[in-house]
């Protein structure tokens, strides 16, 4: 990678600069930078790690640099990753929805910090207040539906780290998730009825 490439800032320039070497080395940079991020996101969500890392990685990395490009990002309300992160899990939730055989249940149909419009002030500004709606709504679950969700959405954890821990299979682990969203989802509904969207 190119040293200059350092800063979301000398990205922008290169991608910006008509350059088509520059806008080049700019692209690889953000593949390079952005893999781990996406085979993460991957395996959190529960894709296929061989047949979604590279397809939503070549994707999210298009449209992200079309943004740029066209003025559509704008770096003082989002850092660059935190913008590729948005785009890349709608483009895999959009990839997983289309097949018939994947029915999980997504947080980020449930409140709306984790959606693409990173350009709506408001939303963002809401954010903090939004994650404590969701944090009470949690609390209010029984216990076996505090530990799932709080592991998996709150601390990141991985299906396979959160099965070790409650010693259950990694399906019932799956099926728990899915069961106590649903419930998290009615709780939040209320509030959050206006980014509900119904698949």
């Amino acid at each position: 990678m190119p040293s200059a490439l350092h800063s979301d800032e000398s990205v922008i320039r290169y991608l910006n600069s008509g350059n088509r070497l520059q806008i080049d080395q700019a692209t690889r940079h953000l593949l390079e930078q952005h893999r781990k991020l996406v085979v993460n996101l991957v395996r959190r969500v529960g894709g296929d790690l061989e047949q979604d890392t590279e397809a939503v990685l070549d994707d999210a990395t298009a449209v992200l640099i079309g943004h740029i490009q066209n003025g559509q990002y704008q770096s003082d309300l989002a850092k660059l990753s935190t913008y590729f992160q948005a785009i890349a899990r709608n483009t895999l939730l959009n990839r997983l929805r289309k097949r018939s055989n994947w029915s999980a249940v997504s947080l980020v149909d449930t409140f709306p910090e984790t959606l693409l419009s990173l350009d709506d002030v408001e939303t963002r500004m809401q954010s903090k207040e939004i994650q404590d709606k969701v944090v009470q709504a949690i609390r209010q679950l029984d216990p076996v539906c505090q530990e799932v969700l709080t592991r998996f959405w709150l601390k990141d954890q991985p299906m396979q780290e959160i099965s070790v821990a409650l010693q259950k299979s990694i399906e019932v682990v799956k099926q728990r998730n899915h069961r106590c969203m649903k419930k998290l989802r009615a709780l939040l509904a209320p509030t959050f009825k206006d980014w509900f969207h119904k698949k």
